[in-house]
């Protein structure tokens, strides 16, 4: 079988587990200890089809970076700013925009 014919065939398994579990909640006639064969074979099926898939993609450099790093810079020339003009000179001041010519 091809690998994507197999992924299919787990995702159609997961599915169909999935909507006995939900008719026999909806039903209310079993209990949750009677739901838990139905709930973990679910977990199984849906270990197989994420160990099937393989790898996620790899992560973003931007989801790896240490963002905490800019955010004490900016907090340092924060605190560099009002150290040497005031705080009153940083409450009036406004953020720099590019100018129009």
């Amino acid at each position: 079988m091809p690998p994507d014919q197999v992924l299919l065939d787990l995702q159609a398994e997961y599915r169909a587990c999935e909507a006995r579990l939900n008719s026999l909640r909806r039903a209310g006639t079993v209990t949750t200890a009677g739901l838990m064969p139905l709930i973990l074979e679910l977990k199984q099926i849906q270990l197989q089809a994420h160990a099937r898939r393989g790898p996620g993609k790899p992560p973003s450099r931007y989801a790896t970076r240490p963002r905490l790093r800019n955010c004490e810079r900016a907090g340092a020339l924060r605190r560099f700013l009002i150290d040497q003009y005031g705080l009153q000179v940083r409450r009036l001041a406004r953020p720099c925009t590019p100018t129009s010519n």
